[in-house]
């Protein structure tokens, strides 16, 4: 019977495919009837692909992720997070750490991606191809554990400077860290217009790991900054909650206590 149909199936397909002009019900009969001997053939056919899908599915989840440093820049406009985020998910890219900012009338991007199974030269060219008018750079890295990870004697501290802005700043503070052999995590700064003050103000929020021998040198070394300046600089440990002041905020003063009540009842006059 086996060998009947595997000789019968190619004429059927013919003969069905003569019958297309007839009825709907005729044609379907015929298919129908075709169908049961090209049943075996197909179901092979569809175990090969799925076999091959799997296997090459299985073959970039056993390979390494390449780890990739990607940046973009260009004119701000809506959306652009969304649609590069959706782009990066379509190719599989695992999004590990970013950093997003409107600067001026820009919008810059960097992140670190995880990427199985595709080439970064090929990556960098996609995405060119998929955001016009953006400047992009990519670079191979490796995920290397943070410095805290391996050094459990590194203490997160964040650093906030406030004041009057003035050109220089950031290179005195950073200039201190450095001279005090401290790697520095993150840096962000703003400058903001403060009608009260009659002149901008400069925030900048550092965040870096320390050790505790360093912790009270760096803050007398950088009072030097403050006179200079003219700004505050407040350490924090990152790992405490923080304790925000309202300035406007108004302290309720506590009611004054009543006097005790006399023993006793008092007299009738």
């Amino acid at each position: 019977m086996q060998r009947l149909s595997a000789i019968l199936g190619p004429a059927l397909v013919r003969v069905a495919g003569r019958y297309s002009a007839l009825p709907a019900f005729t044609a379907n009969a015929h298919l129908q009837h075709s169908a049961r001997f090209l049943t075996p053939a197909v179901t092979l056919t569809s175990k090969i692909t799925a076999g091959r899908y799997f296997a090459t599915k299985a073959k970039h989840h056993d390979e390494q992720p390449a780890y990739l440093v990607v940046s973009l820049v260009g004119k701000d406009r809506v959306g652009v997070i969304r649609d590069f985020a959706k782009y990066l998910a379509s190719l599989g890219a695992n999004v590990e750490e970013s950093r997003m900012s409107r600067l001026g009338g820009e919008f810059a991007i960097i992140v670190l991606i995880s990427l199985r199974g595709a080439e970064p030269t090929k990556f960098l060219e996609s995405v060119q191809k998929a955001f016009p008018g953006f400047a992009i750079h990519s670079s191979m890295t490796q995920d290397v554990p943070h410095p805290s990870e391996t050094s459990p004697s590194l203490v997160p501290m964040e650093i906030e400077v406030e004041g009057p802005d003035s050109s220089g700043i950031v290179l005195a503070v950073t200039e201190k860290l450095a001279e005090h052999d401290i790697t520095i995590d993150s840096v962000d700064t703003e400058t903001t217009s403060a009608a009260f003050a009659g002149y901008p103000i400069f925030r900048m929020f550092l965040r870096a790991h320390m050790t505790e021998d360093k912790i009270v040198p760096l803050q007398k070394s950088l009072e030097e900054v403050e006179d200079r300046f003219g700004v505050d600089i407040m350490f924090y440990d990152a790992d405490e909650d923080f304790v925000e002041f309202d300035d406007e905020a108004k302290v309720e003063e506590p009611a004054p206590a009543k006097p005790a009540a006399k023993d006793g009842k008092k007299k009738k006059q």
